[in-house]
């Protein structure tokens, strides 16, 4: 791969200009998620097939550090769980219904209002985001 750096920038000849259209894109009917593109991690799948699932909920973790959760971006069913090699997860075929229901965060709710979201610890903070599947 070449890397080109740019020192006092570079007009590119293009014929025409963009054109200012939107395109509307429908939702997939199938979503993967796949574990082997995060690097470093050894996935513990949570989930079985047919089982429904909502935004937000627990897909797999890391087994060497299970507080770095992994969750669904959709809502629907689980479709397959492809294996490869000695059981090592290929990806998670999730059959999205669209209508994106999403999990709520116990821990967020319980404990925390808005007005004391200033005030919260570091600690607290990561424990939120930990829920929610975005550390």
């Amino acid at each position: 791969m070449v890397t080109f750096n740019l020192k006092k920038g570079y007009d590119l000849n293009l014929k025409g200009k963009p054109e200012k259209e939107i395109i509307c894109i429908s939702a997939p009917d199938i979503v993967k998620v796949n574990p082997q593109d995060f690097k470093y991690i050894r996935p513990k799948v949570v989930v079985k097939i047919n089982d429904l699932v909502k935004v937000g909920t627990l897909l797999f973790f890391d087994k060497n550090d299970p507080d770095i959760k992994h969750v669904s971006p959709c809502s629907g069913k689980i479709k397959s769980i492809d294996y490869g090699e000695r059981r090592k997860v290929l990806s998670i075929n999730i059959e999205n219904d669209k209508d994106y229901n999403q999990v709520k965060l116990e821990k967020l709710d319980k404990l925390y209002s808005l007005s004391s979201i200033n005030n919260l610890s570091n600690n607290s903070t990561k424990e939120i985001i930990n829920e929610a599947g975005m550390w």
